[in-house]
């Protein structure tokens, strides 16, 4: 698979507002599990988060948890394609668990 992997996505119609959530996400992390901080995009040691405005240009990327915009709810395709990249944990063990919900992975702000 040819694809960008994140543990946890943020969309939104404007940059500045996924950039705003994603520091919300992370502004309680210990310092020192931070291992590399950009301005939408963040690296801890327990996983990676980052910061996108939504187009059509996001389609490479795959993450386990995502959090969507509720202005972006407005456009079903946008909104399933979105959560048609969402990957389980387990993903590359080809492990699958009959207890992932997909839904416990889906959020909106």
């Amino acid at each position: 698979m040819n694809a960008t992997h994140v543990s946890t996505m943020i969309f939104s119609d404007d940059q500045l507002k996924a950039e705003s959530k994603m520091n919300e996400l992370i502004r309680y992390l210990p310092e020192k599990t931070i291992i590399r901080r950009k301005k939408d995009y963040v690296k801890t040691v327990l996983g990676t988060y980052q910061a996108k405005k939504y187009s059509d240009n996001c389609r490479g990327l795959r993450y386990q948890e995502v959090y969507i915009d509720k202005t972006l709810w407005d456009n079903a395709y946008d909104v399933s394609v979105i959560i048609m990249k969402l990957r389980p944990p387990c993903f590359d063990e080809r492990n699958t668990s009959e207890k992932y919900n997909w839904k416990d992975y889906v959020h909106f702000f």
